[in-house]
Order: C-alpha cells, then structure tokens, then sequence
C-alpha cells in the first residue's frame, strides 16, 4: 500500500463511528422490542376488554328477549324451559361480570359500577314481571315489560356502549404514547 497515511485520526474516527452505529442498532432493536411489548399490553389490556364487553352486551340481549319470551310462554313446560334458559344466561352474564371486575383503572370501574347497577335495576324489574306471570297477571307483566324493562334495556345498552367507547380511547392514548416513546427514542 503506497497511499499516504491519513493518520490515526481517521481511524479513530472510523472507530467512533463503527461504534455509533451498533449503539444505535442496539437501540433500534430494543426500541422494536418494546413496541412488540407496549402492542401486546395494548392487545391484552383494551381490545380484549372491548371484547369481554361485547360479550356481556350480547348476553343482556339473550337476557331481554328470554324475557318476552317467558311471558309468552304457553304452559308449564314451556315456561320451565325458558326459566333454564334465564336461568343460565344470568350466571353467565354474572361470571363475566366478576371476571371483568379485575383489574379496573378507576374511570372503568365508575363505568362498570353504572353498568351493575343498572343491571341490578332491570333485574327487579324482571322479578317483579315474574311475580306477574306466576299469578296470571300477564297484562301487568307485558306493561312491565313494555315499559320498564324497554327503559332499562336502553339504560344498560347505553351503559355498554360507553363502556367500550372508554375502553376505546383508553387503547387510542396507549398507541398515542407508544408513537411518542417511538419517536422519542427516534430522536435521542
């Protein structure tokens, strides 16, 4: 090699360099690493939430039209078979309910605590159109229906509807911290 020598300074540039370059690669994989981690956190905490939410919601609507459809009922057997079938929606609906109660920041736990008691308001409002049914009072017990168990109804709707709008923007303000740690650490 006959070129001139350019001296240790340009090796110790190169060296500084070369060492920029694998901190910076370190950081990148570690910065990939936690959006894989805050992603997950995200997936795990809010959008299963909404999920278990959803849930619950499809099971209050199995609730209300079990229902109508105990009023409706034609004989013992028939009424029987829809009590079962009230009977097991409402533990299901229970069980996600206790299951949901975990873990609640206390925005969610203020929503949930609306959505229980609206719940619990609907369900006095059934048993009383039960005690209707059972002593043939079924005109008594389809105003109850008609009226207060519609009334309701739209309360815990309304209730679950809330719900998974806070547990969306809740999801929507972790993405929008994950982007500014992202882009923080993009510019460190």
């Amino acid at each position: 090699d006959v070129a001139p020598s350019r001296g240790l300074g340009d090796v110790y540039k190169r060296q500084v360099l070369a060492v920029l370059v694998l901190v910076t690669s370190a950081f990148s994989i570690l910065g990939a690493g936690n959006i894989e981690k805050k992603g997950r956190v995200i997936s795990d905490e809010y959008l299963a939430t909404i999920q278990d939410v959803s849930a619950m919601s499809k099971n209050t609507q199995t609730l209300m039209r079990l229902s109508y459809n105990y009023i409706l009922a034609q004989g013992d057997a028939a009424e029987k078979k829809v009590e079962t079938s009230i009977s097991q929606t409402k533990q299901t609906l229970e069980n996600q309910m206790a299951d949901f109660s975990n873990n609640l920041t206390p925005e969610e736990t203020e929503a949930f605590q609306k959505f229980q008691s609206d719940y619990q308001a609907y369900l006095s409002k059934y048993n009383a159109m039960v005690k209707y049914v059972q002593t043939d009072q079924n005109e008594n017990a389809s105003i109850v229906a008609n009226n207060d168990l519609v009334e309701m109804s739209s309360q815990i709707e309304t209730d679950l509807e809330n719900m998974i709008e806070l547990e969306s923007s809740l999801a929507d303000q972790a993405v929008a911290n994950m982007e500014s740690c992202l882009l923080y650490t993009s510019d460190a």
